[in-house]
């Protein structure tokens, strides 16, 4: 195995990242993270809770972190599923869905975004 490309997930602790390739030929990463918050450059620096990075790979010598969706105040989230839209019965085509656990409060379960 050789590293061709690296992406610092903003100093986030991460797990269960998932790559997807889609038809138009981007590669897209999810990587989970958790446990607390970082100033997240993506939103001028302003301190975030941990979420979901997503990464740009599709040039996996240079892979872009393109946004965060933020877990909660005191909960971490693990990634569950990615689907197209046009494989939900109400999906909306070209989306992307995003299924993800979310763990350590009374609000524990799973969050759905787009």
């Amino acid at each position: 195995m050789r590293r061709v490309g690296h992406v610092d997930l903003q100093g986030r602790p991460s797990y269960q990242p998932n790559v997807i390739v889609y038809p138009d030929g981007r590669t897209i990463a999810f990587a989970g993270t958790h446990g607390g918050s970082k100033p997240n450059p993506l939103n001028g620096g302003v301190v975030e809770q941990n979420g979901v990075v997503i990464i740009d790979a599709t040039n996996p010598e240079k892979p872009v972190e393109k946004f965060i969706f933020r877990a909660g105040r005191g909960r971490s989230i693990a990634i569950g599923a990615h689907v197209s839209g046009v494989r939900l019965a109400k999906g909306i085509s070209g989306h992307v869905y995003l299924l993800r656990n979310v763990q350590g409060s009374s609000a524990s379960g799973y969050e759905s975004g787009m």
